[in-house]
């Protein structure tokens, strides 16, 4: 995982073009086959199997099973982290050449994307497999389907699939979040040194920060990839109970302001509905993480567990001190 993580690092440190170029190809590789299968039962009526469908039930339970509810509660909260990264298209609008007409088209693409990623492709997929195969790893699970249309190449079709799927998803962590970071180092909220930029308009300060990050999760959490997601997940979830209620009080505050794009009055409310929504997420779903350790440690000869919670919260809590320093010591200016 370092390793893959230096080499996309590497790719990014040469521009944010290069980036975006690579994150394209990627794209393509990963989303061909994977419109392929979603079609393949226009094609291929007899895959899809409408019985799959049926009974409709969550996994192991009922409608009316309490362990259920939570089983899914505590999943949605993962599950949040892929569904919401469609606002990762957002993170380089600001550097676009025309972001009026442009950032409008790049979230509506991207909010196509991700709802046939998240809604199409599974229900496809759950027609064509079942349950039990797709609950499999992702290799088994869209192999029968690729088989039935690549022929024998589709093992080796579905291995390039979930690696560039894989590459893409890490190659977009790291071009949002650096991207940022210096962002935000352009709005006085973090240090001068995030916005520092090599020759080829990259900010480094920006990366290797993320880098570090990086590296220490993969530490900490090894080959636990899903509670590392849970626990970056905390951090990204306490992002969204802010970034709604900061809409809902522009739209309130500001109705006349100029707005290349302005969505309807309904989504005032509808923005409320989805902030408490997430709070019951951060709590019903995130605390069942914390359920079991991630890792002890001996502090002065006593054991302490390290949990999922406390984790994402201290890694979010970490952009405090930065704050503070570039607001009293850099900027010399009060916090508020």
């Amino acid at each position: 995982a370092i390793g893959m993580a230096v080499f996309l690092y590497a790719v990014n440190y040469v521009g944010l073009k290069p980036g975006i170029w690579s994150s394209g190809i990627m794209a393509v590789c990963a989303i061909g086959p994977m419109a392929v299968i979603i079609l393949s039962p226009v094609f291929h009526p007899s895959l899809f199997h409408s019985g799959n469908l049926f009974p409709f039930k969550p996994l192991n339970g009922s409608w009316h099973s309490h362990a259920s509810w939570m089983l899914m509660f505590k999943w949605m909260f993962v599950a949040l982290w892929s569904a919401y990264s469609i606002e990762s298209a957002s993170t380089t609008i600001a550097e676009f050449k025309d972001p009026h007409r442009d950032a409008p088209k790049a979230m509506t693409a991207a909010s196509i994307g991700g709802f046939i990623a998240y809604a199409v492709l599974p229900f496809i997929m759950l027609g064509i497999v079942g349950v039990t195969v797709l609950t499999q790893d992702a290799s088994v699970a869209f192999l029968p389907a690729a088989q039935a249309i690549f022929g024998h190449v589709g093992g080796i079709i579905v291995s390039v699939m979930l690696i560039t799927a894989l590459l893409l998803g890490v190659q977009t962590t790291i071009i949002g979040s650096s991207r940022s970071m210096y962002q935000m180092t352009h709005d006085g909220q973090m240090i001068k040194q995030f916005g520092v930029i090599n020759k080829f308009g990259v900010p480094v300060g920006s990366m290797l920060v993320d880098a570090a990050v990086t590296i220490a999760m993969l530490a900490l959490f090894k080959n636990n990839v899903v509670n590392l997601i849970a626990a970056s997940n905390v951090g990204y979830l306490i992002v969204w109970l802010l970034v709604l209620p900061a809409y809902v009080i522009l739209r309130r505050t500001r109705p006349n302001a100029v707005r290349t794009f302005k969505l309807p009055g309904f989504f005032v409310p509808l923005a409320v509905v989805i902030t408490v929504f997430n709070a019951f997420l951060l709590f019903a779903g995130g605390l069942q993480w914390d359920a079991t350790p991630v890792a002890t440690i001996h502090l002065f000869g006593h054991p302490f567990n390290l949990l999922i919670i406390p984790i994402g919260s201290a890694i979010m809590l970490l952009f405090v001190p930065f704050y503070f320093y570039r607001r009293l010591v850099q900027d010399k200016r009060p916090t508020l």
